[in-house]
Protein backbone atom coordinates (compact mmCIF):
# COMPACT_ATOMS: atom_id res chain seq x y z
CA UNK A 1 0.00 0.00 0.00
CA UNK A 2 1.44 3.27 -0.71
CA UNK A 3 1.19 5.83 1.30
CA UNK A 4 1.05 9.76 0.51
CA UNK A 5 3.18 12.16 2.62
CA UNK A 6 0.58 14.80 3.84
CA UNK A 7 0.85 17.31 6.40
CA UNK A 8 -2.29 18.02 6.78
CA UNK A 9 -4.98 15.66 8.91
CA UNK A 10 -7.86 14.32 6.63
CA UNK A 11 -10.10 13.17 9.49
CA UNK A 12 -12.97 15.08 8.68
CA UNK A 13 -13.00 13.86 5.37
CA UNK A 14 -12.52 9.64 6.20
CA UNK A 15 -9.89 9.72 3.97
CA UNK A 16 -11.89 10.35 1.01
CA UNK A 17 -10.09 13.41 -0.27
CA UNK A 18 -8.79 12.86 -3.79
CA UNK A 19 -5.81 15.09 -4.87
CA UNK A 20 -7.53 15.36 -8.22
CA UNK A 21 -11.11 16.35 -7.96
CA UNK A 22 -12.18 19.92 -8.56
CA UNK A 23 -15.80 20.07 -7.37
CA UNK A 24 -16.59 23.31 -6.01
CA UNK A 25 -17.83 21.55 -2.22
CA UNK A 26 -14.33 20.58 -1.60
CA UNK A 27 -13.29 24.58 -0.97
CA UNK A 28 -11.48 23.90 2.29
CA UNK A 29 -7.96 25.81 3.04
CA UNK A 30 -5.92 22.85 2.64
CA UNK A 31 -7.13 23.60 -1.12
CA UNK A 32 -5.24 27.09 -1.10
CA UNK A 33 -1.86 28.50 -1.76
CA UNK A 34 -0.56 31.76 -0.41
CA UNK A 35 1.06 33.75 -3.38
CA UNK A 36 3.17 36.57 -3.96
CA UNK A 37 4.23 37.82 -7.32
CA UNK A 38 7.37 39.91 -7.07
CA UNK A 39 8.41 42.49 -9.79
CA UNK A 40 10.72 44.95 -10.58
CA UNK A 41 7.97 47.43 -10.30
CA UNK A 42 6.30 46.01 -6.78
CA UNK A 43 4.59 43.21 -5.43
CA UNK A 44 1.45 41.94 -5.78
CA UNK A 45 -0.21 42.19 -2.98
CA UNK A 46 1.81 44.62 -1.37
CA UNK A 47 1.72 43.50 2.05
CA UNK A 48 1.71 39.61 2.55
CA UNK A 49 0.48 37.02 0.49
CA UNK A 50 -3.02 36.57 -1.70
CA UNK A 51 -4.98 33.03 -0.72
CA UNK A 52 -6.49 31.57 -3.72
CA UNK A 53 -7.15 28.23 -4.90
CA UNK A 54 -4.46 25.40 -5.94
CA UNK A 55 -7.02 24.83 -8.85
CA UNK A 56 -6.33 28.23 -10.23
CA UNK A 57 -4.23 28.81 -13.21
CA UNK A 58 -1.03 30.83 -12.20
CA UNK A 59 -1.77 33.05 -15.02
CA UNK A 60 -4.90 34.74 -12.63
CA UNK A 61 -2.89 35.87 -10.30
CA UNK A 62 -0.31 37.37 -12.70
CA UNK A 63 -3.39 39.26 -14.45
CA UNK A 64 -3.81 40.35 -11.05
CA UNK A 65 -0.61 41.72 -10.57
CA UNK A 66 -0.33 43.58 -13.93
CA UNK A 67 -3.42 45.14 -13.32
CA UNK A 68 -2.74 46.24 -9.56
CA UNK A 69 0.83 47.64 -10.39
CA UNK A 70 -0.17 48.91 -14.11
CA UNK A 71 2.30 47.30 -15.85
CA UNK A 72 1.71 47.33 -19.47
CA UNK A 73 3.58 44.88 -21.73
CA UNK A 74 4.38 41.59 -19.91
CA UNK A 75 4.11 39.42 -22.95
CA UNK A 76 7.72 38.23 -22.89
CA UNK A 77 8.00 38.03 -19.27
CA UNK A 78 8.80 34.66 -17.11
CA UNK A 79 7.75 32.97 -14.26
CA UNK A 80 9.85 31.62 -11.64
CA UNK A 81 9.71 30.14 -8.17
CA UNK A 82 12.95 29.27 -6.16
CA UNK A 83 14.95 29.80 -9.71
CA UNK A 84 12.67 27.55 -11.40
CA UNK A 85 10.66 28.52 -14.22
CA UNK A 86 6.93 28.11 -13.99
CA UNK A 87 3.95 27.56 -17.01
CA UNK A 88 1.81 30.25 -16.49
CA UNK A 89 -0.68 28.39 -18.33
CA UNK A 90 -1.09 25.55 -16.14
CA UNK A 91 -2.46 25.36 -12.25
CA UNK A 92 -0.65 26.19 -9.27
CA UNK A 93 -1.50 22.31 -8.77
CA UNK A 94 -0.25 21.25 -11.80
CA UNK A 95 3.15 23.61 -11.77
CA UNK A 96 3.45 21.35 -8.29
CA UNK A 97 3.69 24.50 -5.96
CA UNK A 98 1.80 24.26 -2.66
CA UNK A 99 2.02 26.29 0.96
CA UNK A 100 3.36 30.00 0.63
CA UNK A 101 5.27 30.81 -2.43
CA UNK A 102 6.71 33.17 -4.45
CA UNK A 103 6.56 34.29 -8.10
CA UNK A 104 9.22 36.61 -9.59
CA UNK A 105 7.87 37.51 -12.74
CA UNK A 106 9.78 39.90 -15.38
CA UNK A 107 12.05 40.00 -18.30
CA UNK A 108 14.11 37.34 -19.55
CA UNK A 109 17.11 37.36 -17.75
CA UNK A 110 20.51 37.41 -20.08
CA UNK A 111 18.61 37.86 -23.55
CA UNK A 112 19.13 40.14 -26.65
CA UNK A 113 22.91 41.24 -27.27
Amino acid sequence: MTELAKPEDGGAHGGECHEHEHHPKHHQHHHEIEVLVYTTSGSYPHHGFVAVPVTDKVSLILADAKEALHLTDTSTWVATVAGNEIDPNRTFEQDGLKGQVTIQWGPREGGGG
